[in-house]
């Protein structure tokens, strides 16, 4: 783990060299500051860093050269969240006849949701954002779905979509809040200005405040498909017009 201190301190004494380079990872920086030697340019290159490392915010530091942190402990949080399989436990008859009660399968049932986490796991981040997109068009309020968005456009350091979805999330019934504060793949957007007023807002951007306009494009997309995906059911006979109404008030809401 790189502290910003000794970042600091070694581009204000070894700066020259581009030690603080090699320090933090950046070999190709380093070999940068070494040829710039024979010239005062990397000397004065290297203090200027130095004072921007002691005076820049801590967090801000980390998330950008102690990334593998927060992908580490996000793999770790994971795995600690995955039930365990007890293969010798014994198992249990029923001893009443009664049904027990339906989970959700929303996101069993969304093909494109399935395939967006399992890229989000292998930290391809555009691929899972494109599979994600498409699972709000089956499903335009899952939970899940803008939760895991606003995570990516997070780790994609895009701040405005994330706070989008994040604010969609809690919107459509997200009730964990506290994970919003702890979920590392969220940490640049806690470091944001803006974050300690969405906090204050109930995690909701505020009503003046307009969504991306490729977002807001995709939303009415999506309304529009689900409006005809209803006509449709409705000349099929399979909803009555009653129904049609009633579902129709839901979308426009």
């Amino acid at each position: 783990m790189k502290d910003k201190t000794t970042a600091g301190l070694l581009a204000i004494f070894g700066g020259v060299f581009g030690i603080h380079r090699f320090y933090l990872g950046q070999t190709a920086l380093g070999i940068l500051y070494i040829l710039l030697s024979i010239t005062s340019l990397s000397a004065i290159l290297g203090l200027i860093d130095g004072i921007i490392f002691l005076a820049q915010d801590e967090k801000r530091f980390d998330y950008k050269y102690n990334k593998h942190r927060y992908q580490y402990q996000g793999r770790q949080a994971d795995v600690r969240q995955r039930p365990q399989r007890r293969s010798n436990a014994p198992v249990k008859k029923r001893t009443t006849q009664s049904p027990a009660p339906r989970r959700s399968t929303t996101s069993k049932k969304n093909p494109f949701f399935e395939t967006g986490m399992k890229k989000y796991e292998d930290y391809d981040m555009s691929g899972a954002i494109a599979d994600f997109n498409k699972a709000l068009e089956i499903s335009p309020q899952h939970v899940h779905t803008h939760f895991r968005l606003a995570c990516a456009y997070s780790l994609m350091e895009n701040k405005k979509k994330g706070f989008y979805h994040l604010s969609k999330a809690v919107e459509n019934g997200m009730t964990k809040l506290d994970k919003i504060k702890s979920t590392d793949e969220l940490a640049f957007l806690r470091i944001q200005d803006e974050y300690e007023d969405f906090e204050k807002n109930n995690f909701r951007l505020a009503p003046s405040v307009q969504p991306p306009a490729d977002i807001k494009g995709l939303d009415e997309d999506i309304l529009l498909r689900q409006l005809n995906k209803l006509k449709d059911l409705r000349d099929r006979g399979i909803l009555t017009e009653a129904e049609f109404v009633q579902e129709k008030r839901k979308l426009s809401r």
